[in-house]
């Protein structure tokens, strides 16, 4: 189900209403994060091929397959058991209090040894009164913070349980969700945990000194969250839901009224809506049922029935006409449309074979939008996405345009729709579109065995939460595979009558502010649209197969091979490239494969700053010789295959190529690998076009002050060298000859670094790449990492910028660099950043209430074997004094105040997080590889981090603190917001 622009806009709109969801990330990636916060991404969906500027990916395979099997009709309060012939079933309690309280108790066995318990309360933002917007989000805050000071809570520290509102809670439009990982099947935890959450759920008394610490650090949330491109979400969404509650509410707040909000006025709306029946609790993990139910029942069963109103619901629109709306927004330089409608999710159902049929519509319709719109079209899709706590779907059809060619792109997306009213869908295109849906199913189930106690338990949360009834996904497998082969034509029209019903569409454009487009036109540019019939010229083209192997049984020779322990094999062949091979017997039946290309920054001379960035926009924007993209794409598709193009990062800059997909499919992906180096042709007439995608790309590194923090701290760290230099796409002054000698140089002919992992064996994949990979022509074969593209300044350097932006926060970010960093010390400062974000985050934000959301975290090397530096990164207001020094400090000092039980909890965490990445074949491929063998692949056995961390001592924690964190190696820059205009 990938998605463009307008299902983006809810998805961060989702975003922003959990503002706790970028540090679950970072802890669930603790050395990638860095990298990918910022990375740009394209990837080779069927509508990034022809349409490069989408920036979608397809949908994640654990969300598709959650989301078939989960949503099922039934609205009722009990949780229903997978069907007696349920594969691999394990025991599963549903169990419903006298008093209301509902639980799902489900015993899975998790390999980080993890118990996962989830509390949702059906209240959020729609429970609010008018004057009450944002008390659901304070009261979350106000919750947790009274919890912490209980004795029975403090305890769960000690067991490596992290309490904070940071990491452990979210609030939502139809609920509020706290969440707790036991790291241990200790049965006194679970039970302190269970007392923990009665006390929050009905127990809690606000004091007028928690209220009001608590508001200003929802104050300092929204101050974050205020920025243009949030603002520009709030009103898509408000156009979406105009006329109802929705429109209006906004998770996080309203601050006029959070600023309102008394002790008194908290305790009435918490006594409102915090109710036994409003309760559901999810326990997932290595549990003992029976007795897990016993303590379930001895710690709830008493709490007390309470009279409270119902939940909210969740109001669709009531649209009985075409309607017309322009969003402006200050940040887009070009214009995106979509033709969408809102429909209640309770039709979602059982009868998996009309959940099939509109997947296939979107399939089909995305298509048929990709060929027949403007080639100038940028990007065009079809979606429907699960939005409101996923109690309505959103079916839109997307297309994103020049500003000057609005007009033929609505034209054609209703002329799209027209058609396929009127004569509905071939045979033949339904039954590709279900090839392609089994593909993904495929997928899917994959992705399941990569789930651990924490994703179960959020999982079974939301479809609780949103009142209906949880399946184990892989219980409905073969069910949903049977659905899928019965969709007919028939009913893929029924579901397109259904999702967007005729004269009920909502069209909105997004254009940059200031630009002349008004409704009206709009409606002008639809009227009298002709519909004419698909040609059979395009019927062919949409039919048009066969990628085909061109060197008969001619191989590369192996130059160089050598094993590291049995399931690591490095190799380089006669042409160069390196190979390094992972057996990963954790995701059966699957693959992952990154490509490495060029040298990143290393490549780029300083005097000309920006032309490698330009030259990755082109590639995204370049044909293949005698490659029809229509061809290729619906290959991808249906043979289950994901390609990502991408710059790792603004640091780095190196183009990664990503392949995931069935083991069966690893000829045919290396395959198209190869033919991204030997068939690129460049246009001239895409220059522009490649402008307007640097444009982009430069303004995602520069969209908020968090973001221009990390830039500008990262400039500093390298000696302001200039190839980091992003000149405004104004002033980037590169011919297309220019651009395309640089790619044809560094990276078509550049040095290749290959790594696959996954259900392999090595002698089988040797053979599959060199038979695939022959007729490359042979690099340079520089190995990446013998050369570093920049060098760390050790200078302390101390400063401040002012943005444009009209952000509220200012933000304080932190550097230290650590060239040099052995092996083991890497884990060691791993350990000791977690420690230095809990201090930061019990300094400035609990006591001194400075800071939302501080970040730790350490940015390594593109080996993926060294630090690059260690960095710190907290948010506050511009008025506050003394912020970065207080970081400097509390890191200063943090090797000498090191407890036994914060060291275990932290190496715990961390540990239970590598142990989870192991089991992914992307993970491996990505950087798993190279951390385990070294940059050479000479190490005699692969090194595993998670038994590395287990092995790290306190000691070494506060060796390395002391000797990596100190002050005179640091460097800070804090940036600060320009006021709003008036302000």
């Amino acid at each position: 189900m990938p998605h463009t622009r307008f299902a983006s806009e809810l998805e961060c709109c989702k975003f922003a209403a959990d503002p706790h969801k970028r540090g679950d990330f970072r802890q669930q990636q603790p050395s990638r994060f860095h990298s990918l916060r910022h990375a740009t991404h394209f990837v080779l969906t069927p509508i990034a091929l022809r349409y490069p500027y989408s920036r979608m990916k397809l949908t994640s395979a654990v969300y598709a397959v959650f989301l078939c099997a989960a949503m099922v009709a039934s609205a009722g309060s009990e949780i229903q058991v997978p069907p007696a012939d349920a594969p691999e079933k394990r025991p599963e309690i549903p169990l419903v209090l006298g008093n209301g309280i509902r639980f799902g108790l489900f015993e899975i066995a998790s390999p980080t040894n993890t118990i996962s318990v989830r509390l949702i309360l059906q209240a959020g933002s729609l429970d609010e009164g008018d004057t009450e917007k944002g008390y659901a989000h304070l009261l979350e805050h106000a919750v947790l913070s009274s919890a912490a000071q209980q004795p029975f809570v403090r305890r769960l520290s000690s067991r490596g349980v992290e309490i904070s509102a940071h990491a452990n809670a979210h609030t939502s439009y139809t609920y509020t969700l706290y969440k707790f990982d036991i790291p241990s099947t200790d049965r006194e935890a679970l039970a302190e945990v269970l007392q923990a959450l009665r006390y929050m759920a009905i127990e809690v008394r606000f004091s007028d000194s928690l209220v009001e610490k608590e508001k200003q650090i929802v104050l300092n949330e929204l101050a974050e969250k205020h920025t243009e491109a949030a603002m520009t979400t709030l009103e898509v969404r408000k156009q979406i839901y105009e006329g109802t509650a929705v429109a209006n509410r906004n998770p996080a707040g309203r601050a006029e009224d959070i600023r309102k909000a008394t002790a008194i006025n908290v305790q009435t709306f918490y006594d409102r809506c915090y109710a036994p029946e409003r309760i559901a609790i999810a326990i997932t993990g290595p549990v003992d049922p029976i007795g897990t139910r016993n303590l379930i029942e001895r710690v709830f069963s008493s709490v007390p029935v309470r009279n409270s109103s119902p939940p909210a619901s969740v109001p669709i629109p009531d649209r009985r006409a075409t309607s017309f709306r322009i969003v402006q927004t200050h940040k887009e330089s070009r214009t995106s449309v979509a033709i969408l409608n809102v429909s209640s999710s309770a039709s979602f159902s059982r009868d998996y074979r009309t959940d099939y049929a509109r997947k296939v519509l979107t399939f089909l319709l995305g298509n048929r939008l990709r060929q027949q719109l403007p080639r100038s079209t940028l990007g065009a899709n079809a979606s429907l996405v699960p939005d409101v706590d996923e109690r309505v779907n959103v079916f839109a059809l997307e297309a994103i345009c020049a500003p000057s060619d609005w007009k033929p792109t609505i034209q054609s997306m209703f002329r799209v729709l027209g058609n396929c009213r009127m004569q509905g869908f071939a045979h033949a295109d339904v039954a590709q579109a279900i090839q392609a849906q089994s593909a993904d199913l495929d997928s899917g189930e994959a992705s399941i065995q990569l789930w651990d106690s924490p994703e179960y338990a959020d999982n079974i949360a939301a479809v609780l939460a949103s009142g209906r009834a949880w399946q184990r996904p892989e219980a409905t497998i073969t069910a949903r595979r049977n659905a899928l082969k019965l969709v007919t034509a028939q009913n893929v029209s029924e579901a397109l009558a259904e999702l967007l019903p005729k004269d009920s569409e909502l069209v909105i454009a997004k254009a940059a502010a200031g630009s002349a487009l008004t409704p009206s036109d709009l409606a002008s540019a639809i009227q009298a649209v002709p519909h004419q019939p698909i040609s059979q010229s395009q019927k062919e083209k949409m039919d048009e197969t066969g990628i085909k192997s061109e060197h008969g049984d001619e191989r590369l020779q192996v130059r160089e091979k050598h094993s590291v322990g049995n399931n690591v094999t490095y190799l380089t062949f006669e042409n160069n490239v390196r190979v390094l091979i992972r057996n990963n017997s954790e995701q059966p039946g699957r693959f992952a494969a990154v490509l490495l290309i060029g040298r990143g920054l290393y490549d780029l001379d300083p005097k000309r700053p920006g032309l490698d960035v330009l030259a990755y926009t082109l590639c995204r924007e370049s044909e293949f010789e005698g490659l029809p993209r229509d061809s290729l794409h619906m290959q991808l598709a249906e043979r289950g295959i994901t390609m990502e193009l991408a710059l790792t990062d603004y640091l780095n800059r190196q183009v990664r190529l990503t392949i995931e997909g069935p083991v069966s499919e690893l000829p045919f992906a290396l395959r198209i690998s190869k033919i991204w180096f030997t068939k690129q042709a460049f246009a001239p007439s895409r220059i522009a076009a490649a402008r307007l995608g640097y444009a982009d790309l430069r303004r995602s590194w520069l969209q908020s002050t968090k973001a221009i923090a990390q830039v500008e701290s990262e400039f500093r760290l390298v000696g302001r060298d200039r190839r980091l230099e992003l000149p405004d796409a104004r002033h980037v002054p590169y011919t297309f000859e220019e651009v395309a000698s640089w790619i044809n140089t560094h990276w078509l002919n550049g040095p290749v670094e290959l790594r696959i992992a996954g259900d392999i064996q090595a002698d089988a994949t040797i053979d599959i790449a060199s038979h695939e990979l022959f007729g490359l022509s042979p690099n340079p074969g520089d190995r990446l990492a013998d050369t570093s593209p920049i060098k760390l300044t050790r200078k302390p350097s101390r400063g401040s910028v002012n943005t444009q932006l009209r952000d509220q926060v200012a933000v304080a970010r932190i550097t230290w660099p650590q060239e040099g960093v052995e092996a083991r010390e890497r884990y060691a400062l791993q350990i000791a950043m977690e420690l230095l974000r809990d201090r930061l985050f019990q300094r400035l934000r609990v006591e001194n209430s400075i800071t939302y959301s501080p970040e730790t975290g350490v940015t390594f090397d593109r080996s993926s074997t060294g630090a690059l530096y260690s960095w710190a990164e907290v948010t506050f207001s511009p008025g506050a004094k003394g912020v970065a020094t207080q970081c400097l400090q509390l890191a200063e000092t943090l090797g000498e105040s090191i407890t036994d039980t914060e060291f275990e909890a932290a190496k715990t965490k961390l540990a239970n997080t590598y142990a989870t990445l192991q089991r992914s074949n992307a993970w491996w491929a990505s950087e798993g590889l190279v951390l385990a063998t070294g940059q050479d692949g000479r190490s005699d056995q692969p090194v595993m981090p998670a038994a590395e961390v287990a092995s790290i001592n306190k000691d070494d924690v506060i060796k390395v603190s002391r000797l990596r964190l100190r002050s005179r190696n640091g460097s800070f820059v804090t940036v600060l917001p320009l006021a709003p205009a008036g302000k």
